[in-house]
């Protein structure tokens, strides 16, 4: 049966369907990634072979995040030791 404006209305009675054979509602999206099985393995503090290297760079590269500062600021006496060093 059509109500308003020629739509047809589409019910679960003009249909024939049980409600049980209707799928569940989705009440979120589904992951974008799939599930992490494997975490990966931190890096050890007594490392063998070149574990040590990737140690130190690791606590290195973060270390240098922390102490950045903005290079629009005028730094002069950063600036006289680099241009120091380039003339040595």
């Amino acid at each position: 049966m059509a109500f308003g404006r020629g739509h047809a209305s589409f019910t679960i009675d003009i249909l024939r369907l049980a409600k049980d054979s209707l799928p569940a509602t989705v009440t979120e999206p589904s992951p974008v990634y799939p599930e992490l099985l494997n975490t990966p393995h931190p890096l050890i503090e007594n490392p063998i072979n070149d574990y040590d290297y990737k140690l130190k760079l690791k606590l290195n590269f973060n270390s240098s995040f922390r102490t950045l500062h903005d290079p629009k600021k005028d730094d002069h006496e950063k600036n006289f030791i680099l241009n120091k060093w380039k003339e040595g």
